[in-house]
């Protein structure tokens, strides 16, 4: 295996690990550009931990290779000494354990706001916090310990700056003395770092076998109309108790008016030598009476009946708007998941190989699989962050790129909610009168003043109109058409018309 090779390799990482540390820089920013509540919500918190997280992780990618010392024969960059591998070996680790739990905390927040239905407030109160220090804590400790223990040393041709001994793999080469990191400490220290991975990676598959049971009965419900239509009926007959009163009292009145006209009718036959012409007015009135009264009936039974089928429409429209939003909240937490299997699984399968299987040196493959995938984690994040907007931007401007509508997203700025927190049967609307927003926030849920929420009643209304094909939200992407419209007007550069607008 040709040296250079190795080279463009460890150039490739550090380039994608770059790349990566603006990636996440710019979803924090995205999220502080918000003045008043950039950090309002746990989605909104959570992946700002995340994406400091990523940056301490990239930048162990970054400068490693420079930053471990420069008598190891191994390392192909390295101008350090072994304080400065131990310095960003440090960082390395508290990003490497928090990304671990900040992406798992992240798909347990999906699974809580969705099967759950737990409020962000109640979510922020009773767990987020908690979560919080223990995931600093623990990141902490074994960091401190991996330092004091001597363990943070090169690895793999000054690749990394990690958990391991020093020269690399000298605990299995007989004719090779350890000179750092051969103590018990070190393959303890290895044995939770893998053992992390490992259980990381089955709680994310119970809790999206949790979240793919409960879409799956929520298609369910929703593939038998019918039956939810005759329930919705039932229950919104219930709800209209005081219609069915007013029929039946009016049913009453009718009996009580026939019964009354009769006895006059036969009064009247009675007197009707006494007083012919004003009984015959009279039958006449009450017959009209009669009449009038049973129009009323029929009237109020007719509008009982369309009252009930608005209702079954409106519950056939939430039911569809809920699961819609349920498939994108979950689609969403798949896709943090399969970003994170991405990047974990190449240090996974090398803690697996040196533990399990004694592996010496590293293989061309693994070590171009680690450059390629692993530092990307910011990329991916990005990717999946600006996903909704960039889903209805598409519904604006169809033939926008993908690329341009992710780049004014981007450098517009501004904190984009979760699918999640989209659901939960209410559709996001920001409208702007002047300087009022407008929107009916539900006492519960996410308020600040930029996102107003319409009512479950609001967005199942017959007379809201959406279409069945896109995602039943709406987002304000009004500054991003906006710019580019613009762009394409003008024939300038994104950064050419975003600087005339400052």
């Amino acid at each position: 295996m040709s040296i250079a090779s190795y080279k463009a390799a460890q150039i490739i990482k550090c380039i994608n690990a770059f790349v990566s540390c603006i990636a996440s820089t710019f979803i924090m920013l995205m999220i502080l550009t918000e003045p008043k509540t950039g950090l309002a919500s746990p989605y909104s918190r959570i992946i700002f931990a995340l994406s400091i997280s990523d940056i301490l992780f990239s930048l162990g990618h970054l400068l490693s290779p420079f930053l471990g010392p420069k008598d190891n024969s191994d390392a192909l960059f390295a101008i350090g000494t072994t304080e400065t591998c131990e310095a960003i070996g440090f960082i390395f680790i508290i990003g490497f354990q928090c990304l671990l739990f900040y992406t798992l905390f992240l798909t347990y927040y999906f699974m809580r706001r969705v099967k759950y239905k737990v409020t962000p407030q109640n979510f922020a109160k009773k767990e987020e916090k908690f979560f919080h220090v223990i995931f600093i804590l623990i990141a902490l400790t074994l960091a401190i310990a991996a330092v004091v223990t001597g363990s943070i040393n090169p690895q793999g041709k000054g690749n990394i700056c990690g958990l391991g001994t020093y020269p690399p793999v000298c605990d299995y080469t007989p004719d090779m003395v350890c000179e750092r990191g051969d103590g018990k400490a070190t393959k303890v220290l290895l044995t939770i770092f893998g053992a992390s991975v490992i259980v990381t990676f089955i709680t994310l598959i119970v809790i999206l076998v949790l979240f793919t049971h409960h879409v799956y009965r929520e298609e369910r419900t929703f593939t038998i109309p019918a039956r939810e239509i005759g329930r919705t009926v039932d229950r919104s007959r219930d709800y209209h108790n005081e219609e069915s009163v007013e029929v039946e009292q009016a049913e009453e009145n009718v009996n009580e008016d026939r019964n009354e006209e009769s006895v006059e009718v036969e009064q009247a036959e009675e007197n009707v030598n006494e007083d012919r012409n004003e009984e015959s007015v009279e039958v006449e009135q009450a017959e009209e009476n009669v009449n009038a009264t049973e129009e009323n009936v029929n009237e109020i039974e007719e509008n009982v009946n369309e009252t009930e089928e608005i209702d079954a429409v409106r519950a056939n429209r939430k039911a569809k708007n809920r699961l819609v939003l349920t498939k994108q909240a979950f689609l969403q937490s798949l896709l943090y998941v399969l970003a994170f299997i991405l990047v974990y699984t190449p240090p996974l399968t090398g803690l697996i190989l040196r533990r399990f299987a004694n592996e010496k040196g590293s293989p061309m493959w693994k070590f171009w699989l680690s450059a390629l995938l692993t530092p990307l984690t910011g990329v991916f994040n990005i990717l999946i962050y600006t996903r909704p907007k960039v889903l209805k931007l598409k519904e604006t401007l169809p033939n926008a790129s993908t690329f341009e509508l992710l780049t004014v997203i981007v450098l517009s700025g501004g904190e984009i909610p979760s699918m999640a927190d989209l659901l939960q049967a209410i559709t996001a609307s920001r409208h702007h009168h002047g300087d009022e927003l407008q929107g009916e926030v539900q006492e519960g849920q996410f308020e600040d003043d930029r996102w107003h929420y319409r009512s479950e009643d609001a967005i199942s209304d017959p007379s809201y109109s959406s279409n069945d094909s896109l995602i039943s939200y709406d987002l304000d992407v009004s500054s991003e058409v906006e710019l580019l419209k613009r762009m394409k007007e003008s024939g300038q550069s994104l950064f050419s018309v975003m600087r005339q607008q400052r």
